[in-house]
């Protein structure tokens, strides 16, 4: 083979995720002579995109088969099924997509995924079917490698959406190209689980962030933990003028969404547009849950007023001295602890412990707001329901 070689050629990728869709599709275009493993295994792994009025978008083994006579867009080999679940696993927070059969939609029940707003909701007619097409065609775009021509027009329809006045569909394409950012930095690791890309050469972030702390909790009993902030619970609180409130707290293990421990709070106590309020309420109805493993940290979306409000929640447990509480401050990305007295720590932009605490951030934001859209749409339908009656 090397004497048949007449050049060398690299691609740089941005991470191992985009690797694994660059290859794919290379092998694809030009079926390479000497790569047998994927050109000639009995059950290669693709990709598959259905051409129906709402595409699904499918794992298979073989692009011929019992369906083949239906049309639709392959994308592959794939080296492994692991790879390919975690494939599809990943780039669906970026475009999601619903893959409840014909049969499954007639019975007009949201799918599992819906509730987990990681489906539009095509199952229950929660999106036109012009909205979803232009979901799927940014998916097929986005794995044939044209990333920033995906992320290019959804800028463009962001400034249409800011000059039209139509804040929440900027906002909701904004969160879309921070999910397509998010994805094409995860790195893949050896067991099929996923994470966010740091340099492999940098220390863990969360020891980096304990290092950060240790300073301001080692003359108390604070308990250190052997391996540094191993459970993270993250929390936000998403409403429009207090209507339909809801807080979310997700969970992240050794580092990695943990997405079975995901929560949804539908805020009981308060109407008005109270953030703290709502926040402490969430917290005090997390921790009723004794059966739930307590967190190593808990962090909070906001300053100095949302960390106090968390401290207090937690001093009704007797458990302020035990988890720390960090608050990450949008404006500067400013780290914010309180013991004794409030302490705002300026780390640089680009550090892991940045990356990382964001990116916990930024996944608590998507599900709030997500959560707070299906009860938003509820009570615009119930209203509805009560007009016409």
């Amino acid at each position: 083979m090397l004497k048949l070689a007449k050049r060398l050629k690299w691609i740089r990728c941005e991470s191992d995720f985009e690797a694994i869709l660059s290859e794919a599709e290379l092998i694809r275009s030009y079926q390479p002579r000497f790569n047998v493993r994927l050109k000639d295994d009995k059950s290669p792994i693709y990709i598959s995109i259905t051409d129906e009025i709402f595409p699904r978008v499918l794992m298979i083994r073989k692009p011929e088969g019992r369906e083949s006579g239906k049309k639709r867009t392959i994308f592959g080999p794939y080296p492994s099924a692991q790879q390919t679940r975690q494939v599809l696993q990943v780039i669906r927070h970026a475009f999601p997509f619903c893959n409840a059969k014909p049969s499954q939609k007639k019975q007009g029940k949201a799918c599992f995924y819906f509730h987990l707003a990681l489906c539009p909701g095509a199952c229950v007619g929660k999106i036109s079917e012009e909205a979803y097409a232009r979901m799927i065609d940014n998916l097929r775009r986005f794995l044939l490698g044209k990333k920033q021509t995906v992320i290019r027009d959804l800028k463009r329809m962001m400034k249409q959406a800011v000059n039209t006045l139509d804040f929440e569909k900027a906002a909701d394409l904004r969160d879309q190209m921070q999910a397509i950012e998010d994805v094409v930095n995860r790195r893949t690791s050896a067991n099929g689980s996923d994470a966010v890309g740091y340099a492999p050469h940098r220390k863990d972030p969360r020891q980096e962030l304990w290092s950060t702390l240790a300073p301001f909790y080692a003359k108390t009993n604070q308990i250190v933990p052997e391996n540094p902030f191993r459970r993270v619970e993250a929390y936000d609180i998403s409403n429009l003028s207090g209507k339909n409130a809801t807080g979310a707290m997700v969970v992240f293990t050794d580092g990695i969404p943990d997405k079975t421990n995901y929560r949804m709070f539908k805020i009981r106590f308060s109407d008005r547009p109270d953030d703290l309020t709502m926040l402490s309420e969430v917290l005090f109805r997390r921790l009723r849950h004794r059966e739930w493993p307590l967190p190593d940290l808990i962090l909070i979306d906001g300053g100095k007023g949302q960390v106090k409000a968390a401290k207090q929640a937690l001093a009704g447990y007797g458990l302020h001295h035990r988890i720390p509480i960090v608050g990450l401050a949008k404006r500067f990305e400013q780290l914010v602890i309180y013991k004794q007295r409030f302490y705002v720590l300026s780390i640089p932009k680009h550090s892991p412990v940045i990356l990382f605490l964001m990116h916990v951030r930024d996944e608590a934001h998507r599900f709030a707001r997500n959560y707070h859209r299906v009860l938003r749409e509820r009570a615009f339908e119930n209203t509805h329901k009560s007009n016409s009656n």
